[in-house]
């Protein structure tokens, strides 16, 4: 997961050198940021299951954990929309 973050924040930095404006950036940026978070909550799910197939004493915990960073992602990402459609009303 790391190399993705570091390939997003690079993508990201080498597309702010263009002179597109910000908000048409953003708006091309959205799919590719709601299509990653979505495979990146869908791999924490799926580590969960597997940790607690490969280890029934500790898989459980691992799933718990996991499923929490889940939801906590989820929260995340809906404040945010709800913060920028709000400015955008504005």
């Amino acid at each position: 997961m790391i190399s993705i973050k570091h390939y997003l924040e690079e993508t990201q930095t080498e597309s702010g050198d263009h002179d597109e404006p910000g908000a048409q950036q953003d708006a091309e940026a959205q799919p590719l940021l709601s299509v990653t978070v979505a495979a990146y909550r869908s791999s924490l799910v799926e580590m969960g299951n597997c940790g607690r197939d490969a280890c029934p004493a500790l898989g459980g915990e691992l799933k718990q954990g996991l499923g929490k960073v889940y939801r906590e992602k989820a929260t995340s990402r809906k404040s945010k929309n709800d913060r920028a459609e709000s400015t955008a009303a504005a």
